[in-house]
């Protein structure tokens, strides 16, 4: 979540009140602390991932009723299925994030197969072979496994975070845009922006607005706009992305519009986490325009976004929190210029 300026007076008032009667205190923390718990479940039902695949032992036979785990490795959270007659599992609705899968069989060794990643709007498909054995034998494969979409034909980009925070994003009189990367996608032609400010695309030749933009899988379409940006521009911080995905071509149809853009918000985990930062553009580091003279300088354009965000568990394994904080102010003038004002005689010829 993100916090913009607005006036703080109802919040103090609150607060006061808050303060003043300890009973209420408490009733608003543990409402808060439950809901901070249900929320997710209801919010990323639709900007979730899955996990499918079959499960087979050495020969390639399928082995039907093996009890496959996908664990969460920042949460702990754990999702259970088991494999059908014919050795398929699919484990629906898990949040972003690495996972670590454990497969476990009567008479087979138990697999742990780690560094599993899960990204929104994909099914990732993991195929595993279990080895003869005794159960109490445990096989850890730490590499990655090969992640194969088979199971549709959808094309488009997954960026996550350690890419999306590298790459380099400027100010221009408004603040950092978190859509803005979306032109570095095969197929997005025609990044415009709107008089907001915000960025819009067009995929494959179509015509703007008839793509449709999620945040945690909820539509942001406006009553006369579809695809709209600029609740998340102006309402999500860059630094609170955790990672977004484009859909160019063959979007489920789960999802409306002609491309589908969906951001995820990062979370929560068993770690604390955070960071505070700065980006600034200011007129001292402006290089001088062609036709200004020198006597008329540069014109001043101070331009600051600055803020923080912090993540951890209040419960271990059970409730976590996610907050960040961001503010932009924009300062400039203009050049003066030079206006000729014609004398009486003048204007009579």
């Amino acid at each position: 979540m993100t916090y913009t300026n607005r006036p703080a007076s109802s919040f103090f008032s609150l607060l006061k009140s808050l303060l003043s009667h300890p009973a209420k205190a408490i009733s608003a923390i543990l409402c808060a602390a439950l809901l901070s718990a249900a929320l997710p479940v209801v919010a990323q039902g639709g900007g979730t991932g899955s996990l499918q695949g079959t499960i087979t032992d050495a020969t390639g036979a399928t082995i039907a009723g093996a009890t496959v785990t996908a664990t969460n490795t920042a949460t702990n959270a754990e999702a259970i299925q088991r494999t059908s007659d014919a050795g398929f599992y699919s484990i629906a609705a898990l949040p972003p994030g690495k996972y670590s899968l454990t497969i476990s069989a009567p008479g087979f060794q138990r697999l742990e197969q780690q560094n599993v990643s899960v990204d929104a709007l994909s099914v990732a498909t993991v195929n595993l072979k279990l080895v003869v054995g005794a159960a109490t034998d445990v096989v850890t494969v730490s590499e990655a496994p090969p992640l194969l979409e088979t199971s549709n034909a959808t094309l488009g980009l997954v960026m996550r975070n350690d890419v999306y925070t590298a790459l380099p994003l400027a100010m221009n009189a408004g603040p950092r845009d978190p859509t803005a990367f979306v032109q570095l996608v095969p197929g997005v032609q025609a990044l415009s922006s709107q008089a907001a400010g915000s960025s819009f695309a067009s995929f494959n030749g179509g015509q703007g607005y008839h793509n449709e933009t999620y945040l945690e899988g909820i539509p942001m379409t406006s009553a006369g706009t579809q695809g709209e940006t600029r609740g998340l521009a102006y309402g999500v911080s860059v630094e609170a992305v955790d990672q977004f995905q484009v859909e160019t071509n063959n979007s489920p149809a789960m999802y409306q519009g002609q491309g589908v853009e969906n951001y995820t918000i990062k979370s929560g985990s068993n770690r604390f986490h955070g960071a505070a930062y700065e980006y600034f553009r200011n007129t001292v580091l402006d290089a001088r325009g062609y036709f200004p003279s020198v006597a008329q300088g540069r014109p001043v354009e101070k331009q600051n976004q600055f803020g923080g965000h912090v993540g951890g568990f209040i419960v271990k394994d059970k409730i976590f929190f996610f907050g960040n904080v961001d503010r932009y102010a924009y300062r400039s003038t203009s050049l003066p210029t030079n206006q000729f004002v014609p004398t009486s005689g003048a204007t009579v010829g």
